[in-house]
């Protein structure tokens, strides 16, 4: 992470005014991106979006409602 000498956050939180955490996933499989894109038009959904659904059923099943 790179540090910025006049604020020492990180890098990614300087154009965030929430701070929200960004995640970057590389070199993922073109089947697994295909299928992603495909699930996240059927559910009116960016990728980004449907990303963090997929992440919120599997880390907390018992929390999300779609």
């Amino acid at each position: 992470i790179a540090f910025s000498n006049a604020i020492m956050q990180p890098s990614y939180y300087l154009n965030n005014p929430f701070n929200i955490p960004v995640l970057t996933i590389k070199n993922i499989p073109t089947d697994i991106y295909e299928e992603l894109k495909y699930v996240a038009e059927q559910h009116h959904r960016s990728i980004n979006s449907e990303v963090i659904m997929c992440l919120k059923q599997k880390l907390f099943p018992h929390k999300v409602s779609t």
